[in-house]
This record gives structure tokens, C-alpha cells and sequence, in this order.
């Protein structure tokens, strides 16, 4: 009776905490493929947090004057943000289902036809396309090429003389191919790249989006791009989310492309020979200093390091790294620049949104990438490709 009684005075927060159960759960399934820890980070962002700043919102208002009825505007909104919950929840399982009902169809078809049916990457493919479309005004895709900037940026490492010849090295990152970001487009990019000419070419990770099925088309682009001193790669978070960390480092290589995971590489160069450093993207700064551990074997300031996060920074700034190539910001995707004044959703993620920075005689360099994650959309931040005139001399110690 008493449990009853507790559900029928309780209906609206069983329904609330039943809606965010799953929403977390169809979030962090269809992104972080149903991996427990992200599933409890997406149920306290989407269900915990808006009641806690209603509640908040709330007692700030009782604080500051009873003559303004936040506490029942708080209401209203718990009840929108539960009515849309709720929504949301019905369009997953209506989702569900119409799934399961082609799918019996499809059974069905099969037995009739009785002979195997296959599905074709081009019509995959091409249905990604098709799915592409629905934001293809939004990120300006029908005029990709023309939205695509080049940007070539200058640096001076080390103590060169005036005649020194500058290595030209190409970055690609944040590919993030799928259905907002096709084939098609990631082969111009690698067609266009070939174009520039340069002498190193380096990839900085998230190279799929989060369907594993793109991997092989994926490699096989990647594959034709082509430098007189190679081309080198690290991995990104989207590689974790998809579980196709050793599958790119295993397939790439068979393509002569060398992804670093937390070791370097000796390149020789008419300049004086330099590193290669790159490190897999983690998420805890200890895990980046265990990497570091690796300037006891190469010289520091002659070490450019690939890593996908360019929060940690400061950690290769500590060991001298001449250079740092990162990506994972996007440049915020949607950018708003004030003056001075710089507004974007990732400088809640990274202080380091876009562009060149340095620290000591250390350098890193913020790409915008190529594609889009969460919201398919980029507002004032174009995709580039980055090319590096680096000025390295003789390298020797400064």
C-alpha cells in the first residue's frame, strides 16, 4: 500500500527518471556504442542536471525577491523538458520497431527469393548521401571545395641560417567520415592535398565519425596520399568510440601509412634528421606524461608530436617540443568572433580553439579539421587543410 501510495504521489519524477534512463541509454548507445561510464556521464547531463539548475534557478529567485515566480516558471520548464523527454522516447521506440518490422520484411523477402542478398558499399554509400542532404545546406556542402580553405602557416624552429630550404608538411584531421561527411568529399580533400606538393604529410585522428563500416572506404583513400618523406599519423577519440584503434593502426600500415601510438619516429632530412612523436589520445594528463617519458631517447626540440587533444600542450611545452599538431576542436564549429572576444562551444572543452600558439619555445597549431561532430553544422569556422613551411635549420640546441 505504501508503495502505492509513493507512485501515485510520485508519477511525474518516475516518468522523468524512466525518460532520462533512456535517452541516456539511446545516446550513449548510438555514440559511445553502449559503453557503461558514457551512458552515466550522457544520464547526468540530460537528466539530472536540468532539474538541479531549475531547483537552483529557483532558490536564487526565492532569495532575491518573492515578488518574481521563478518557482513556478521552474515548474514549466520541468515539465516542457519532461513532455519532450517523453517525446523523444516515444520516437525511439517507434524507431525500434519500424527497425524490426523491415527487417522481417526483409526475412521474409529472402525466404522467397531464396538466394543471398548482399549489400553493396556503393548503395551504403550512397545512402549516406542521401542522408547527408537533410543539413547539406547548413554546412554548405553543396559548395564544399569553395568552403575549403587552405591554410598555409610559417614556422621558425631552431637556429637556421637564411638559406635554409623549408619543409612543407601537410596536416589532415578530423575526416570524421560518414553521413555528413562522404567519401566523395574526403577524396577531393586527398586529391587536393596531393596537389600541394609537400614533403611530410601528418594525420591527427578521427578519421571515421561513428559508423565502423566507413573504416575500409576510409582506408582506401587515405591510402593515395603520398609524400617523399611519408606519411604519418595518430589516433583520435572517435578510433576509441568505434573500437577500430588496432584495425587503422594494423590496415594503414599495409598501405605504407605509420600510425604512432605512443612512440616516435626517426626521419631523415637534408636539414638534419628530426622525430616523429605521436600519442594516442587519452583522457587523463599522467597518461601523457607517461608518453613523455619518451624525450629520454630523442631530442626534444627536434620532436614534432601528433597528438589529437591539444589540452595537454603545456605537458609537451614542459619537455621542449619543437612542435605540436592537434585537432579535435573543430574550431568550435560554430565560431563568433566580438572584437577580441572569441564565442564557441568548444572553449568549454579546450582552451586552445583554433590557430598558433606557443609556449616557451614551444609551438602548437590548432586545426579546424575537415568534418563535423554532434551537431552536423559550421557557422563562420571553414574546414582546412594546413600546410606548414617549417624553417628548421640545423636544429641545434637553443
Amino acid at each position: 500500500m505504501q508503495s502505492y501510495n509513493f507512485i501515485q504521489n510520485n508519477v511525474f519524477l518516475i516518468i522523468y527518471i524512466g525518460c532520462q534512463v533512456i535517452l541516456a541509454y539511446a545516446i550513449g548507445r548510438r555514440i559511445f556504442s553502449n559503453k557503461a561510464r558514457y551512458i552515466r556521464q550522457r544520464f547526468f547531463v540530460y537528466g539530472i542536471a536540468p532539474v538541479f539548475i531549475v531547483m537552483n534557478a529557483s532558490c536564487l529567485a526565492n532569495k532575491i525577491g518573492n515578488y518574481i515566480s521563478f518557482k513556478t516558471a521552474g515548474l514549466v520548464l520541468f515539465k516542457i523538458w519532461l513532455l519532450l523527454s517523453i517525446a523523444i522516447c516515444i520516437i525511439f521506440f517507434l524507431t525500434k520497431i519500424w527497425r524490426i518490422i523491415v527487417r522481417i520484411i526483409a526475412k521474409i523477402n529472402f525466404i522467397k527469393s531464396e538466394r543471398n542478398v548482399t549489400i553493396e558499399t556503393p548503395k551504403f554509400l550512397n545512402e549516406s548521401r542521401k542522408h547527408g542532404r537533410i543539413v547539406r545546406h547548413m554546412n554548405n556542402f553543396e559548395h564544399f571545395k569553395n568552403a575549403l580553405r587552405i591554410e598555409e602557416v610559417n614556422l621558425e624552429i631552431g637556429n637556421y641560417s637564411p638559406e635554409s630550404r623549408a619543409l612543407r608538411i601537410l596536416q589532415l584531421t578530423d575526416l570524421h567520415i560518414g553521413a555528413y561527411f562522404h567519401p566523395d568529399m574526403a577524396q577531393e580533400v586527398v586529391t587536393l592535398s596531393n596537389e600541394q606538393h609537400c614533403d611530410l604529410v601528418l594525420l591527427t585522428g578521427d578519421f571515421i565519425n561513428l559508423d565502423r563500416r566507413m573504416a575500409g572506404p576510409c582506408i582506401d583513400i587515405l591510402s593515395q596520399l603520398k609524400a617523399p618523406l611519408g606519411v604519418y599519423g595518430c589516433l583520435g577519440n572517435h578510433e576509441i568510440i568505434t573500437e577500430t584503434e588496432d584495425y587503422f593502426t594494423r590496415e594503414l600500415a599495409a598501405r605504407s601509412i605509420t600510425i604512432l601510438r605512443n612512440e616516435y619516429q626517426r626521419i631523415a632530412y637534408e636539414q638534419g634528421d628530426f622525430y616523429l612523436l605521436g600519442v594516442d589520445y587519452f583522457t587523463a594528463a599522467m597518461k601523457y606524461k607517461e608518453a613523455c617519458k619518451l624525450f629520454k631517447y630523442i631530442p626534444s626540440n627536434k620532436t614534432l608530436v601528433l597528438c589529437h587533444n591539444p589540452n595537454y600542450f603545456p605537458i609537451f611545452a614542459h619537455y621542449n617540443a619543437a612542435v605540436t599538431f592537434s585537432g579535435h576542436t573543430h574550431g568550435g564549429q560554430i565560431k563568433f568572433e566580438v572584437g577580441p572576444a572569441v564565442i564557441a562551444p568548444s572553449l568549454f572543452l579546450s582552451p586552445y580553439l583554433h590557430g598558433h600558439y606557443c609556449l616557451n619555445k614551444s609551438h602548437l597549431y590548432v586545426s579546424r579539421g575537415l568534418g563535423t561532430s554532434g551537431a552536423p553544422i559550421r557557422l563562420f569556422c571553414p574546414p582546412e587543410i594546413t600546410v606548414f613551411n617549417l624553417t628548421m635549420g640545423t636544429m641545434d640546441n637553443q
